[in-house]
């Protein structure tokens, strides 16, 4: 299946993932996520770059810099040795986890001192301070909207970020119209650039050195490869490792029981969940994923009872609905389980999977103009979705269109399904009477 954008995918590990993809997505995963070294170390280094490169963006913008070639030559060759030099000096003191980190801090920190010289300059003060402000909160959420992988709040870092812009950009821009006003040292804007960086980067920095967290990395490189069963084992150990680190994570445990459940340890997936009903008493994503780890066992009744109970702990939570769904038609109530889906689309306009749940349900129904009207729709929501092409197949099929029913088939499988899914897609092949690899007839044969 060809990789879709990294944030459209990453967390809903329904998602599967070949095994060279999710090795070639951890090589380049693990080294932004697991950091071992110092963290002080990386705060220093961090505040250091964002003092260079304020005075850098401030002196940038100075007339100075263009009034001879003695200064602006050397400046330049300064400029784009500090740009060649920076990640990979950064990478060999800090190592490959936080080496883009300076590099951004870099990036902002010079258009902070830039924000700060040019709204400097403005004659009208409220001109002057709303560019001013204005550039350093959308420096703020730029800057705050790229969260390090192995921080553990990101909405902390966004809530810093904006007012700290904001601030940074003000003062700065107060004390360079002061220089302006009387006798301007020829060093000002230099001056006000680092200042402006540093009154930014500073709390910055040292915010990411209190949120930093390991478990956190080893929880994402888990997340990843649970979206291969082949990989269960691996995720497993991950987690191992961040529970010992955060025994008390409710999110981990939760985690951990799902990658057990997919395993087929009902009992050590039981004890996660239990365990996180007990540190989230309110957490219906453990009631959940209890419920599906029931229905994976083949107990649908305790798994309708979790799931009911996870929709009462949060009625707005639409997986547990679509895997209500999911319960109901295991069991063969496939009203009931038209009516969970149902309920999902509704929390979730834009949900292909339930949409392709419920194509199913209503193909099991007989209902198959329906199942095909779902299932078209779960393609044009999704088009990488194998599920739903192997349901529009098996609608197809039913209405005694074979030659589209295969065509759906081998889309479905040239799709890189999940092994049940390409099991299940193989066999309604063989009852058509063609082979995966037979050519698919012109449309209008």
């Amino acid at each position: 299946m060809p990789l879709k954008d990294f944030t459209e995918w990453f967390d809903d590990i329904s998602v599967h993932l070949g095994d060279q993809e999710l090795i070639e997505e951890a090589a380049s995963l693990e080294p932004t996520l697991l950091h071992n070294g110092s963290r002080i170390g990386a705060t220093v280094w961090i505040i250091l770059v964002s003092a260079i490169a304020g005075a850098f963006g401030g002196f940038t913008f100075s007339g100075r810099v263009q009034s001879s070639w003695f200064i602006f030559i050397p400046y330049l060759i300064a400029g784009a040795l500090l740009v060649r030099v920076l990640k990979p000096l950064s990478a060999r003191l800090l190592g490959p986890t936080v080496a883009w980190q300076p590099v951004l801090t870099f990036f902002w920190s010079f258009l902070l001192a830039m924000v700060v010289v040019l709204a400097a300059r403005v004659e009208t003060v409220w001109h002057s301070y709303t560019l001013s402000v204005g550039g350093g909160l959308f420096i703020g959420l730029m800057y705050g909207s790229v969260t390090p992988g192995f921080m553990t709040n990101a909405d902390a870092w966004m809530m810093a970020a904006l007012p700290l812009g904001a601030l940074s950009t003000w003062s700065a821009t107060a004390l360079q119209r002061a220089f302006d006003a009387s006798a301007s040292p020829p060093w000002s804007e230099a001056f006000v650039g680092t200042m402006a960086a540093s009154v930014f980067m500073v709390p910055m920095a040292g915010l990411m050195a209190m949120l930093s967290s390991r478990s956190n990395g080893l929880a994402k490189m888990a997340t990843l490869y649970l979206h291969n069963e082949n990989f269960t084992t691996k995720a497993i150990e991950y987690l191992n490792e961040a529970i010992a680190l955060s025994p008390r994570s409710a999110d981990l445990h939760n985690m951990r029981g799902i990658a057990y459940s997919k395993l087929g340890d009902g009992d050590r997936a039981d004890a996660d969940f239990r365990k996180v009903s007990k540190l989230s008493p309110r957490a219906a994503e453990a009631h959940m994923n209890r419920g599906v780890d029931f229905l994976r066992q083949g107990d649908f009744d305790r798994s309708i009872e979790a799931l009911k109970y996870a929709t009462t702990v949060n009625p707005k939570l639409a997986t547990a609905f679509s895997n209500l769904g999911t319960a109901y038609q295991k069991k063969g109530d496939f009203d009931a389980a038209v009516e969970s889906y149902t309920r999902a689309i509704k929390l979730r306009k834009k949900y292909p999977i339930a949409f392709a749940n419920r194509a199913y349900a209503q193909y099991l129904k007989g209902a198959h103009d329906l199942a095909i009207a779902d299932a078209t729709h779960a393609i044009t929501l999704d088009p990488g979705l194998p599920m739903a092409h192997t349901n529009l197949g098996h609608a197809l099929a039913a209405k005694g269109d074979a030659g589209r029913a295969a065509r759906s088939y081998r889309r479905a499988l040239a799709l890189d399904p999940d092994p049940a899914v390409a099991e299940e897609t193989l066999e309604a092949l063989g009852k058509l009477g063609v082979r995966a690899d037979d050519e698919d007839e012109d449309e209008d044969a």
